[in-house]
């Protein structure tokens, strides 16, 4: 059986952007984007995923952004993902 030690969360939008360009310079935090995120979420749940949990966001709007506002949303939402209230 294959165990999950570490999730890796973005949102997308929606785009005709080619998936490289996407995720190379597009991605999105949690809910900002069409990404099925509370489901996935659900299903790690459901087979006994306990770990960690990240972001890797690549979207070159938010470097130009000041650091504590463009990451406050972020944790925001994603505690909010992976704590079951299903927020997001």
């Amino acid at each position: 059986m294959a165990k999950v030690f570490l999730v890796q969360l973005c949102d997308w939008p929606t785009t005709r952007l080619a998936a490289f360009e996407v995720a190379r310079h597009y991605r999105l935090f949690p809910g900002e984007g069409v990404g099925p995120l509370c489901e996935f979420v659900e299903r790690l749940k459901r087979i006994g995923h306990t770990g960690c949990y990240s972001e890797e966001v690549m979207n070159d709007h938010y470097l130009y952004g000041n650091p504590l506002a463009v990451a406050q949303p972020a944790v925001s939402a994603t505690l909010g993902l992976i704590d079951g209230r299903g927020e997001v």
